[in-house]
């Protein structure tokens, strides 16, 4: 992303790039505190504008321009050169190196991640009076009040910043509403520049109000650890919020000083300030008095005055109810091979994934059964029909190897039943051929000069029973080697195919696999969202009590007994501690 302007480029990296003439048509980019390190802050550099086509245009000589035309820079190969601006369908090629219209075009986007480097930050007492933005950056001012109310945390919309378009711009709203102002914003972005956001401080504005100087100048007496504290967002694990300082009473506390923060320690059951720690189990640190050795936890007051009736309390304590712990149940996690990717019609399967996990699963798993790649797994075999080898047993697969089966046990008995049929055949012709062969003459006599002059051979009765029992056995011959062929191959593609019964048990033992899963996973992830629900509901009820019980104290206090109370109840705490540790 590039904003453009003078003789600068002003890059997503937060870095001014020059461009400097090379030699020829050829242009270079070098930062400006390389430049500026040797002839300036990017003097000899090259002017150049930003066209509507998102085209780095120039018209300087020092470009193999003489008639300082507009020309436009883009890239061929790996250099950046000057060449007349092309059409959609122009093209420039040197060296073997080919530049179009998109090489001349710079991706410009609307500046929105340029805004991740826009850090916006007035301490003390001070809030943003004047805000403006410019190609190559951002320029605030900040006025010092005399005094700022109650400060807020908030965050603008999530937008996308992968888009040429202004329009999102106007969705990064940063505003603090009536009777407020802005402090701080700090801007949170994706690292693949997807989309960017700002959280930012909003403070409360005061009444106008009267200073009386006193001529005592205090805080530089104050402790570092004194100031104001606000809380973050994020609750801790037992739903306290965790408070950090944001101003410090004694201004040279916060400078180059690390950050302080107040939290609750859960384990011990204390509130702590940087190891300075005091017993209590209050939700809100001012819902008390939470003294500790080195400090004390006070309410930050506004500047509203309503002068007290005579005779009442001075202050006049608002209290807010407690947020309560919001309750969601778990997840249950169940087992990679019972996922819907590797499971047969949920949505997402895929075959692959279904052989990769399944292949990668030990041998007593009965999902392993169900699955198979190259070089490995049992669920191989050959479609009978196609000849296509297959890996994995699907449902479809299944009933596939069902049917197919069926195909060759019906193919089978087809087979059996013709070549019955020929075999019947000819055991007819067979005997056919005897009966015509009796019709011929049955004594011996010379024919084509067999049995001339003695009492050997044969006659044509002979003769033709011979050829008719030949003729016969080379046809059996040929029906039973084509029966012995067929019945072979048949038994080939039974033995390589799948069977159903093997296959259906596979695809039965994974379910129910599964089913077991599913169930242990899914009594688990009751149990656990019912142990979180019951811890939930006791922090809630606890913080609930805590609040109503505060606001009767608060009602009580301007009778005088509300400090007796507190310090009972203060030592009912510590002696309910103390009989835990005992127990």
């Amino acid at each position: 992303y590039w904003s453009a302007g003078g003789n600068k480029l002003y890059s997503e990296l937060g870095e001014d790039l020059c461009l400097l003439p090379k030699g020829g048509s050829t242009a270079v980019f070098e930062t400006d505190d390389v430049v500026s390190a040797t002839v300036g802050a990017c003097a000899g550099a090259l002017d150049f504008t930003l066209d509507a086509k998102n085209r780095l245009t120039s018209s300087a000589s020092g470009v193999n321009n003489p008639k300082r035309s507009k020309v436009c820079l883009g890239w061929l190969g790996e250099e950046a050169v000057f060449y007349k601006c092309l059409g959609k369908n122009g093209q420039f090629t040197r060296g073997g190196n080919k530049m179009t219209f998109y090489e001349q075009q710079w991706r410009v986007g609307n500046g929105l991640m340029g805004l991740r480097d826009v850090v916006i930050d007035c301490s003390g007492a001070a809030s943003v009076a004047f805000l403006s933005f410019y190609q190559g950056g951002v320029t605030y001012i900040c006025q010092e009040l005399a005094a700022v109310g109650e400060c807020f945390l908030q965050e603008t919309r999530q937008v996308d910043t992968d888009t040429p378009s202004l329009d999102n711009l106007l969705e990064l709203d940063i505003n603090c509403g009536e009777q407020a102002v802005i402090k701080q914003a700090t801007p949170e972005y994706s690292l693949g520049g997807k989309w960017l956001m700002f959280r930012y401080v909003c403070c409360r504005v005061t009444e106008p109000s009267a200073i009386v100087p006193t001529g005592r100048f205090v805080t530089n007496g104050s402790a570092e650890i004194e100031g104001v504290y606000c809380p973050l967002p994020e609750r801790d694990i037992s739903g306290r919020l965790t408070y950090q300082q944001r101003s410090c009473y004694n201004d040279s506390a916060c400078i180059n000083s690390p950050i302080r923060q107040m939290a609750f320690d859960h384990k011990s059951g204390a509130w702590c300030v940087e190891g300075d720690c005091v017993t209590s189990d209050i939700a809100v640190p001012t819902d008390a008095t939470l003294v500790g050795t080195n400090w004390e936890a006070l309410p930050v007051l506004d500047f509203d005055f309503e002068p007290p009736a005579r005779g009442a309390s001075s202050t006049k304590k608002t209290r807010k109810p407690p947020q309560l712990i919001e309750f969601s149940a778990e997840t249950p996690e169940f087992a990679e091979e019972c996922q819907d990717e590797v499971t047969p019609g949920r949505p997402g399967f895929d075959r692959e994934t279904m052989n990769e996990v399944g292949t990668e699963l030990p041998d007593e798993n009965p999902c392993s059964l169900v699955a198979a790649k190259s070089g490995e797994g049992r669920a191989v075999y050959t479609d009978s029909v196609n000849g296509e080898k297959k890996y994995g047993y699907t449902y479809s697969d299944v009933v596939d190897c069902w049917d197919r089966d069926i195909a060759r046990q019906k193919d089978q008995s087809d087979q059996d039943q013709l070549f019955g049929f020929l075999n019947v055949g000819w055991d007819a012709r067979e005997a056919l051929g005897e009966i015509a062969c009796a019709a011929l003459p049955a004594h011996n006599g010379g024919w084509a000069g067999i049995g001339a002059g003695g009492d050997v051979g044969y006659s044509f009765q002979d003769l033709c029973s011979a050829l008719n029992i030949g003729v016969l056995g080379v046809l059996r011959g040929v029906t039973n080697s084509i029966e012995l062929v067929k019945n072979f191959n048949r038994q080939k593609s039974d033995r390589d195919d799948c069977k159903e019964t093997t296959a259906g048990l596979s695809r039965i033992f994974c379910d129910l696999h599964c089913i077991r899963d599913a169930v242990k996973a899914g009594d688990q992830a009751i149990l656990d969202s019912m142990e979180k629900a019951a811890r939930i509901q006791t922090a809630n009820t606890k913080l609930l009590v805590e609040y109503n019980t505060n606001l009767i104290l608060d009602r009580l206090s301007d009778t005088g007994t509300a400090s007796t109370l507190r310090q009972e109840q203060a030592q009912a705490e510590a002696e309910a501690r103390e009989a835990q540790r005992h127990m």
